[in-house]
């Protein structure tokens, strides 16, 4: 158990190289990425792949650290630093005096909101697979 301070700006890959409309991606409903919206003649809009460089920052987008709910709201901005409660538990295995095998479980309790917490804390708990729950 301990106590940390952790800084996140979130980002996503949502244009082709530059930041621009022109440039955005679009996901149609047979589950293909294209480079036209749909309603385009399928011969007019290429299948593509995203590049998967996250050049797009959410918060600058006030997509991600805001309390605004829709258009004409006031935007109270969050702070993109939250403190949080790493709290882990596992096994090691000593092989030799510098090879260990080993298994942990974390769970990080994130506070944060426009006072610094809260109401509802969001949990993050990583194994050995990677999984996330919130």
């Amino acid at each position: 158990i301990g106590l940390g301070v952790f800084y996140g700006r979130p980002k996503a890959d949502l244009f082709r190289g530059e930041v621009d409309p022109a440039n955005r991606y679009y996901f149609w409903e047979d589950g293909t990425v294209r480079n036209a919206p749909r309603g385009t003649p399928e011969s007019d809009a290429a299948v593509i792949e995203q590049d998967g460089k996250p050049e797009t920052d959410l918060f600058s987008w006030i997509t991600e650290g805001s309390t605004a709910a829709g258009e004409g709201t006031v935007i109270d901005r969050l702070s993109p630093w939250h403190i949080g409660i790493p709290m882990g538990m596992g096994v090691r295995y000593m092989v030799t005096r510098k090879l260990s095998i080993g298994n942990r479980v974390l769970l990080l309790l994130l506070l944060y909101g426009p006072v610094g917490w809260r109401e509802r804390p969001v949990c993050l708990l990583h194994g050995t697979r990677g999984c996330v729950l919130r």
